[in-house]
Order: structure tokens, then C-alpha cells, then sequence
């Protein structure tokens, strides 16, 4: 259904206008194992362009150098074919009007808080990389000691 909908835009006018509008999180479920996937799109088509993405890289959603979305490409790897099952659900619109940094930025904050509450970094139900640290950056001021 993917591949059609971005593949015809014409004939699914309204939700091609409706998806490009907007910028968003979304879930993809592989509905035979059930892992879920959440992403983020922020970019200057939308959801629309980064579903079409997906409907491009046969469900790994990986461009040019991109290394994507690993554990979502392993799975369609040991699973071939199965990008023709993956089910798109949107789970939050932003309208993508003035700063794109704070949208984008905004994005990423949602898609990983949703990463949270649905569990998708869990190695059984997930898609998502497991999150392996977090990092504080810290200011450290430096100061030269006048030597005595």
C-alpha cells in the first residue's frame, strides 16, 4: 500500500497534500513479528517524504551514506519481503511553519519520547537501537595559574 500511495500522487491527492504539509512522528509495525519502529520526519516534505523514502529502500528508509535505521534493516534483511507487510501509523503532526531547526529538533525530542512510552528500543519488541548512554556535556571553564 506504501509504494502505491507515494507512487500516485495524483490519484491520492488528499492525503499526499495532507502529509506533506506536516511534519511528525510516526509507528511502523511489521504486523507478522509485531516489532514496531518509531521515526521522525522533519524535513521539507514531510511525512509524505520520508514515507516515500521507505517505499523507495524497500522499507529500510536508507539513503546515499546513511547508515539508517540498523535494527530495522537487519530485520527486512533476515526477513525479505516483509517491507510489503509494514503498517504506517501517524502518532503526532507538527505543522512545519518558520524555524525548521526547532521543528526538527522539536521532532527528534517527540520521536524519542514515544521511543520511551511504546518500548521500541526493547531487543524483543522493538526496532529502534538500543539507546547505550547518555551523555552530559558539561562547560568547564579553563583557567591559567600564574606560576609563583
Amino acid at each position: 500500500m506504501m509504494a502505491r500511495l507515494v507512487n500516485d500522487p495524483v490519484r491520492y491527492k488528499d492525503v499526499y497534500q495532507a502529509l506533506s504539509a506536516v511534519n511528525g512522528v510516526y509507528l511502523v509495525i511489521d504486523p507478522i513479528s509485531h516489532k514496531q519502529y518509531v521515526g521522525s520526519a522533519s524535513g521539507s516534505d514531510g511525512i509524505y517524504g520520508r514515507w516515500k523514502t521507505y517505499a523507495e529502500t524497500n522499507g529500510t528508509g536508507v539513503t546515499g551514506s546513511d547508515e539508517g535505521n540498523k535494527r530495522l534493516v537487519e530485520h527486512l534483511k533476515a526477513h525479505p519481503n516483509r517491507y510489503l507487510k509494514l503498517r504506517y501509523s501517524i502518532l503526532e503532526t507538527m505543522h512545519r511553519t518558520g524555524n525548521e531547526q526547532k521543528y526538527r529538533k522539536t521532532a527528534l525530542e517527540l520521536e524519542s519520547s514515544y521511543k520511551e512510552k511504546l518500548d521500541s528500543r526493547n531487543m524483543e519488541t522493538g526496532l529502534n537501537a538500543k539507546l547505550l548512554f547518555t551523555v552530559n556535556v558539561i562547560k568547564l571553564r579553563c583557567f591559567e595559574l600564574d606560576s609563583l
